[in-house]
């Protein structure tokens, strides 16, 4: 099981209907969560441009090689 990363602070250029056009549900502990689609998970680690979001964007694009934008998939 993976960690769940909330940033609550600040507006974020991509609102949660954006995000949720291309997500797709899974049930996490009975309940009910959308889960961003690569694109748009990769869009928000560069946007909170964190430590931890540049190590996680080097090891996505270890898995997946050239990251997508928004609008690519």
């Amino acid at each position: 099981m993976g960690l769940v990363d909330f940033i609550p602070e600040g507006d974020s250029p991509l609102t949660f209907d954006d995000t949720r056009t291309s997500a797709r549900p899974d049930e996490l502990h009975d309940v009910l969560v959308w889960t961003a689609d690569l694109a748009h998970l990769v869009a928000l680690k560069r946007l909170a441009d964190r430590p931890r979001d540049r190590d996680d964007l080097e090891r996505l694009g270890d898995a997946y090689g050239e990251l997508p934008e928004i609008g690519d998939q």
